[in-house]
């Protein structure tokens, strides 16, 4: 079996070859690369298995990469390298460039690149039976990136009732399969999200799923297509709880009470100077304090909470958009449309009459 190592770093990619035993893996050839272009050649000439890439280098970067690895290896199995800022990219390569999964440069640990790697490993020995022996026949999708991005925010802002009416819908899509549910991959796109969450909350994720059987054993023991969707619904509630507890363990008093006082009064105009006054601290400290804690910047933090109760509203009253939007302490309706659809993708009016087609249905 080949690996290559794509990374514009060489101290990076030097001390992934010195940090593992390759021929324990059953790895007999472990090549460099120092960017996308560079490795994409020698991906074709030497019939790579597994790469591991970084995503932002010069010529060719690990998106690109990806992409073009459909064409000429698309049998190669893909693990991303990570920093911190590069989540988003990280994101788009696991959903929608095909790769198995991530490891956080910054953090890496020797158990986990081993762990990833006997992952990868796996897939290379699957991947050559996966397509059934017509290979013409490819199974169908079920999950798509907009539900991917749902679940995502139903898990970490939502309630457990997203998750519910979330996997009823992946259930719905997954009949297309039909008898064949057993060989998709994209059951392992739901692991992939639960996996990148965990890790973006510095929780262990070994230590976390080793609570939990591998999908090829879940697959093998469970029945029926509603079995396996209701044991990854379960993963996902567990996923939930893990975060929400390390949520709980790193937030300080302060936070907790910044964000109580927005919650009771997502129906006010309110500005981060009120709350850091609430709290005691001075509005420059609080803002830059609340974006290291909840990872996002106290506005975006206040809107989500806003168009949270809006879609409630939106869905259960007999309200209009002037209404919902003066309810949530947005003066101008148009304001409000357009940080809704920034959130959702669709205007309020969209909304409701699509949430309320689907109830009246």
């Amino acid at each position: 079996m080949k690996l290559i190592i794509v990374d514009d770093e060489i101290l990076v990619r030097k001390g992934i070859i010195m940090t593992v035993d390759w021929d324990g893996l059953g790895i007999n050839e472990v090549i460099e690369a120092g960017n996308g272009e560079q490795a994409l050649s020698l991906i074709r000439e030497k019939e790579i298995d597994i790469v591991i890439t970084d995503i932002k280098m010069p010529k060719m970067d690990g998106l690109t990469l990806i992409e073009r690895l459909k064409e000429c290896r698309p049998g190669a199995v893909v693990i991303v390298l990570s920093c911190v800022n590069d989540m988003d990219s990280v994101r788009k390569a696991l959903k929608f460039g095909g790769a198995l999964d991530y490891i956080p440069k910054l953090s890496m640990s020797t158990d986990e690149l081993v762990e990833t790697l006997k992952k990868a490993i796996s897939y290379v020995d699957k991947s050559k039976n996966y397509v059934t022996k017509d290979l013409k026949e490819i199974l169908p999708s079920f999950f798509t990136s907009s539900q991917d991005e749902q679940l995502r925010k139903a898990i970490e802002y939502g309630e457990k009732e997203d998750i519910d009416k979330l996997f009823q819908e992946i259930l719905c899509g997954a009949y297309v399969l039909r008898g064949k549910w057993k060989e998709s991959r994209e059951w392992e796109d739901l692991i992939g999200v639960f996996s990148s969450l965990i890790k973006r909350y510095n929780i262990d994720v070994n230590q976390f799923f080793s609570k939990f059987k591998c999908i090829k054993e879940v697959t093998e023991n469970e029945t029926s297509l509603e079995e396996m969707v209701n044991y990854l619904k379960n993963i996902a509630y567990c996923v939930k709880e893990t975060i929400e507890q390390e949520k709980k363990e790193s937030y300080d008093e302060n936070i907790y009470k910044a964000i109580g006082y927005i919650k009771e009064r997502y129906d006010q105009n309110i500005r981060s100077k009120e709350v850091a006054s609430y709290i005691n601290m001075s509005e420059g400290y609080f803002s830059k304090y609340f974006k290291k804690i909840i990872g996002v910047n106290f506005t975006d933090y206040v809107n989500h909470i806003k168009i949270e109760k809006a879609k409630e509203l939106l869905i259960r009253k007999k309200l209009t958009i002037q209404e919902v939007s003066e309810k949530i302490g947005y003066t101008n309706c148009s304001y409000f449309s357009q940080i809704f659809k920034e959130i959702e993708g669709v205007t309020p009016k969209q909304y409701q009459k699509a949430n309320n087609t689907v109830k009246n249905t």
